[in-house]
């Protein structure tokens, strides 16, 4: 046995990462299991989402996944550099792998149709009502935007655009304001269906291409328009994690750093939440804090 797992290990590829493909692994595995759990009528709480603001175990599967796009466009796009392929043809694959996501979540979200009911159109009822964004349609732009920041920008500048678009999201929904269906203009609010997200959401695609349809006042998607923004800057930590990674070659010294980054992440994170709260669906600037900072604890564990 450990004869046949030493051939697979030196088998691999030397731009690929043990410790991310382990973790790459445990969160799909992760993601398996909450979406089956079982009996959805009697659920252990890790494998629920937090209602609103908080978090479970469960919240962290998507931003992890986020994070290791984020690693994994470095390890790729070095490997493609160094075997002579420009970036022209590196960004041309990004987008049409881009389009293959979100065509693939449109097909996933269109493939069904109810024999059982005479009534039931497939127009109507699924295609006209078609949700526009969603898991896959997310992890396609975050991860089309991420490969073009590496491509163009330097480790110093993704630093700041990681910066700048947690600051722009998070004072954009303290401080802009919006109008409710009812003529109320309000801002800074972070409630289910009332926040700056939602209206923009609500505004963009029309309530019947939301997954939260009948949300009051503003329906609006969890996997929404712009709350994208905070999720290119998941990605970004991950492509941050992975330059240093790149340039590091001790594994002890990796972990430790990658430990000490991610707890001070964390406590920032929690530190901000009174301002902008811990929220998945919002995908909050604490939230991201938090989420990466313990995707970077999680891979320093499975060095």
């Amino acid at each position: 046995m450990r004869h046949h797992c030493a051939e697979i290990i030196n088998k691999l590829p030397s731009h690929r990462l043990m410790a991310l493909d382990v973790m790459r692994g445990l969160t799909i595995t992760a993601m398996i299991l909450v979406n089956n759990p079982g009996s959805w009528g009697a659920m252990y709480w890790p494998l629920k989402h937090a209602q609103w603001h908080g978090w479970t175990p469960t919240d962290l599967i998507f931003p992890f996944f986020i994070f290791i796009v984020g690693m994994s466009i470095t390890l790729s796009v070095n490997s493609l550099r160094a075997k002579g392929v420009s970036d022209q043809h590196i960004l041309k694959a990004g987008v049409i792998r881009t389009i293959k996501l979100i065509a693939l979540g449109w097909f996933l979200a269109l493939f069904y149709y109810n024999f059982r009911d005479p009534s039931f159109s497939w127009v109507d009822d699924k295609l006209l009502q078609l949700r526009v964004l969603g898991v896959l349609q997310r992890i396609g732009l975050v991860y089309l935007i991420a490969l073009c920041c590496y491509l163009y920008l330097s480790p110093k500048k993704i630093a700041i655009t990681c910066i700048a678009l947690l600051v722009f999201y998070g004072a954009a929904m303290l401080y802009i304001p919006y109008t409710l269906p009812n003529g109320e203009v309000v801002s800074g609010l972070w409630l289910h269906g009332n926040n700056l997200s939602a209206f923009i959401d609500n505004a963009v695609f029309g309530s019947h291409h939301l997954y939260y349809a009948n949300a009051k006042p503003l329906p609006f998607d969890p996997e929404g328009l712009f709350s994208t923004l905070p999720a290119i800057a998941s990605s970004l930590s991950g492509i941050l994690a992975a330059v240093y990674l790149t340039k590091q070659p001790d594994l002890k010294k990796q972990a430790c750093t990658l430990i000490l980054l991610g707890t001070l992440a964390v406590i920032a994170g929690y530190a901000i939440a009174s301002i902008t709260p811990i929220n998945k669906a919002l995908w909050t600037p604490s939230y991201v804090l938090l989420s990466s900072g313990l995707a970077a604890i999680f891979y320093a564990l499975y060095l």
